[in-house]
């Protein structure tokens, strides 16, 4: 995705064309990383940069380094790492360390060159222009005000300027830039901006209006807001009440802060929409993560439970014989698969919501928390925190520099979560580190900070993944054959859910495709092309999750449109003769996407080479 947004270096104000519109000065890039999406600085996010700049760099002089407005942009390949734009460029990188506990700050490009000249604070002066990458001794700096420790440090030479990291014994030149003279524009601050933003936002609401009245007045739709109480599902809330639409849904998954709820309903109120409390039963998450362990980024059932599920369930009471497009906040800056799915599309869950629209998908940060400024709408206090994102306050995809903040205004429950996971990690014999650090947030597909992470503490991921798929006991693929042997036989039910999946049966024999297989008790084996092969063992372990772990949620009797599925007690029962195997039961149900998940992660890391890999 290419960054739309630019700034003006003369008036120091955010510009989204090639000059700027007050002074037809050229606009320049922000040079920062992608999603290329700052955010205002809170006032405890400026407190905190004050603090390292003077515990870290050394300056005490915050003036001159921090012109506003001040902005953070959020590196979501990365952990817990901001970079701070100041006077319409990166400043600095901030970083939490996770196994440290601390952070770290890295002066920017022109910042690192203006400590550094005018020795704000620690800075080096190298007696040559040494190139990135470099590995010099003490012996290269021939002056400047260096710290004790370990620390990034500005340094100025004859032509360049830059960044060191120090060590004990060396010194490392982290990034150079050419000497040239620094200014930085007057500040602004924010107000400034959002008032400069107004126009834009104003077009952007038509457009959004414009998308909800070609997309969500459909005949046959109900179109209704899904509303979080985060930024971006107020503002969409805002225009679709404008618009006409002025009914929505949220959720109560008994994880969300106290503050969240209570601003959803005062704030739905304000704004004039009929907002419906939908409320989650807290038991199915329990019977869940009690057997299968906590939702993750690569294995997020609890949004089928705690959201979808009632939802579904809501909607079917309320309108059952109407399709619903849910209108949601979701921008394409927040991720590519958000992007790509534009402003109207068919919904890939099954229930009563069949497609989703993003009214405000091209909306920057920025523009959003311009227009809640504009229209005088209160800000969800938990921004105020320092928080990125507003849903569960465990939620996995949040970082670890968030979950230090709820640790400390949200204790009682903060501490609540972490002692839940650490029972689950010592009923199956887990190592602590594994919630300590924040890795839990991953059931396999873990990034390359969290590997680094792990072998800084000493954690072995492999052996983690393998006490987390207890529901296997042994998988083996080959290229033509394939094995996989389960805890327990495969329950009466088993056949019938195959069945549906559009795998045929007959007595222990069972195909699919090219592939053919049979059943032996609790061990499959199974014959065919390889890439079949692995589709084939994903519908497996699907049917063997909802035949032998059901919890009886009935999410797949809410979505079984031909009325095949029913329930003897616990029992899952299956009518062929009704079934149309569009196999909406197995998409819905939480244990089938936990099990298909958990047969990729044994795929992926119980082999001797996948760690080293």
């Amino acid at each position: 995705m290419k960054p739309e947004l630019k700034w003006c270096r003369r008036c120091n104000l955010p510009v989204f064309t090639s000059y700027c519109p007050s002074c037809r000065e050229k606009s320049l890039p922000l040079n920062i990383s992608p999603p290329y999406d700052p955010r205002p600085a809170v006032q405890g996010d400026v407190e905190l940069i004050k603090k390292l700049l003077k515990e870290k760099l050394g300056v005490k002089d915050y003036g001159k380094v921090l012109v506003e407005p001040i902005l953070l942009n959020r590196i979501y390949h990365l952990d817990s790492v901001d970079e701070v734009v100041v006077g319409g460029e990166r400043g600095f990188v901030l970083e939490y360390d996770c196994v440290e506990r601390d952070f770290i700050i890295k002066p920017w490009g022109s910042v690192a060159g203006l400590i550094a000249e005018e020795k704000l604070g620690y800075y080096a002066e190298l007696k040559d222009d040494y190139p990135k990458g470099s590995c010099l001794s003490r012996a290269d700096i021939i002056g400047g005000n260096l710290p004790e420790g370990e620390a990034y440090v500005p340094f100025v030479a004859e032509k360049t300027f830059g960044v060191l990291y120090l060590t004990a014994d060396k010194v490392f030149v982290e990034e150079t830039w050419a000497r040239e003279s620094i200014e930085f524009p007057e500040k602004r601050n924010i107000a400034e901006i959002f008032e400069y933003l107004s126009s834009r936002v104003e077009s952007l609401k038509e457009k959004a209006i414009k998308i909800i009245e070609k997309y969500c007045f459909k005949g046959g739709l109900k179109p209704i807001v899904n509303f979080s109480g985060g930024k971006d599902s107020t503002v969409t809330l805002s225009i679709a009440c404008e618009a006409g639409i002025c009914e929505a849904v949220t959720s109560n998954t008994g994880l969300e802060f106290a503050e969240s709820l209570e601003y959803s309903r005062r704030i739905g109120a304000k704004i004039g929409a009929e907002v419906h409390e939908v409320v989650a039963d807290w038991s199915l998450f329990e019977k869940i993560f009690r057997r299968h362990g906590p939702p993750a980024r690569d294995n997020r059932w609890c949004t089928l439970v705690l959201k979808i599920l009632p939802l579904n369930e809501f909607l079917a009471k309320k309108y059952p014989l109407t399709d619903v497009v849910s209108i949601t906040g979701q921008r394409k800056y927040e991720s590519p698969k958000r992007a790509r799915a534009g402003y109207f599309a068919k919904s890939s869950t099954p229930g009563r919501v069949k497609y989703i629209a993003s009214p405000i998908l091209d909306w920057t940060t920025l523009d959003v928390y311009a227009y809640l400024y504009l229209n005088k709408i209160e800000v969800n206090p938990l921004y105020s925190r320092g928080l990125v994102r507003i849903g569960c306050f465990m939620c996995p995809t949040m970082h670890s520099v968030d979950f230090k903040k709820i640790e400390e205004f949200y204790r009682e429950r903060y501490i609540w979560w972490v002692n839940k996971l650490k029972k689950y990690c010592r009923e199956k014999n887990i190592d602590l580190k594994w919630v300590d650090y924040g890795l839990w947030r991953w059931l396999y597909k873990y990034p390359p900070h969290a590997w680094q992470t792990a072998r800084r503490i000493g954690l072995n991921l492999t052996k983690v993944a393998e006490k987390n798929i207890k529901e296997i006991a042994a998988l083996i693929v080959s290229e033509k054959t394939a094995a996989i042997v389960f805890r327990s036989k495969p329950s009466s039910s088993f056949k019938n859910i195959l069945t549906v999946l559009k795998v045929k049966t007959k007595g222990n024999m069972i195909s699919y495709r090219k592939c053919s297989g049979v059943l032996a008790g609790s061990k499959i084996e199974l014959r065919g092309p390889q890439k079949e092969l692995l589709e084939f063992l994903k519908k497996i372990a699907q049917a063997y999750g909802m035949a032998n772990y059901c919890i009886a949620c009935k999410a797949c009797v809410q979505v079984c449109y031909s009325k095949s599925i029913s329930f003897r007690g616990r029992s899952l029962l299956i009518d062929l003769s009704k079934c149309s195997t569009c196999g909406n039961c197995a998409r819905i149900c939480p244990i089938a996407g936990i099990l298909e998940r958990k047969t990729e992660a044994y795929l992926k890391h119980l082999k001797p080479t996948v760690e080293s890999s």
